[in-house]
């Protein structure tokens, strides 16, 4: 079975999407750099196990729409899944998120717990338990100087979009094919407006409302995934992630993985996944 690539309109803005197979509906969220692509094999396991799986290209992402008013809030992913969601036709969904796409999980989660059947979230700890402190800001200083605009999205194309490459290497010092795999993140940058659009993500501050709200127990179930080369300060928030869930929660970190868990070691988070459905009676 080969997904099937199509659009609709959530919340004023036109969201493409990868859909393959029938069942339960599962949403899948990329993150940065990134598209819905990154889920081409997970679809595939998905599909086979009797779900309805879907990559969304989030708001901005071609070929999704550029939104006119540049709102990439957290609130506003979030309100693009449970919007999703809605347009699916199902009361609930489980929500697979890697890097922005797991903020967008947390918040969806926090915002409507009802909706969210369970939120299987990668490489992004939750916002209880997260820490802006001064290692985390050395250690990923990408969340300071993405943020500025034009300045930002010219950077991101310089040299054929080398700060792409050097995100990869930095944060999956171990994956070997990190290189061919931001071949078609770049492919999907290149577009007028793209640039910009990925990288005004990290233009958006959460706002101290948002802040309180987000920051919450949440009570849906969860599979938190990340790496055993994340940097030390974020390994520490991860493990303290269960903190963050008053319902269950397993937190997994995979040995000589970095930010893309998913990718890296598709098979074990493929079984991971599968477990987790499994002793949650999702199906």
């Amino acid at each position: 079975m080969r997904e099937r690539e199509l659009r609709t309109e959530i919340n004023r803005v036109e969201l493409a999407y990868l859909e393959e197979g029938s069942g339960t509906p599962v949403l899948l969220l990329h993150g940065f750099p990134d598209t819905a692509r990154t889920w081409k094999r997970t679809l595939g396991f998905l599909a086979s196990q009797n779900f309805r799986a879907v990559a969304l290209f989030q708001r901005g992402y071609y070929p999704s729409a550029i939104p006119e008013d540049g709102n990439y809030s957290i609130r506003q992913l979030a309100n693009d899944v449970l919007g999703f969601i809605d347009q699916l036709g199902a009361n609930k969904a489980l929500v697979i998120g890697h890097d922005w796409g797991a903020s967008a999980a947390y918040a969806a989660a926090a915002l409507a717990p009802g909706k969210i059947a369970a939120i299987v979230a990668l490489a992004v700890p939750p916002f209880l338990v997260f820490e802006d402190s001064l290692d985390e800001r050395r250690v990923r200083p990408h969340n300071a100087y993405l943020g500025r605009g034009e300045d930002s999205a010219l950077l991101l194309q310089k040299d054929d979009f080398a700060e792409v490459d050097h995100l990869y290497t930095l944060w999956s010092p171990h994956w070997q094919a990190a290189r061919e795999h931001a071949k078609g993140v770049k492919d999907a940058l290149r577009p007028r407006g793209r640039s910009r659009a990925a990288v005004d993500y990290y233009r958006s501050p959460l706002p101290n409302d948002d802040a309180e709200a987000f920051a919450v127990k949440l009570s849906t179930p969860a599979l938190v995934i990340y790496g055993q080369d994340e940097p030390e300060v974020r390994k520490a928030m991860f493990r303290k992630a269960g903190f963050a869930f008053s319902g269950p929660v397993t937190c997994r970190e995979y040995p000589t993985v970095g930010h893309w868990p998913h990718l890296e070691a598709p098979d074990l988070f493929e079984q991971d996944v599968l477990g987790f459905l499994r002793s949650n009676g999702i199906s």
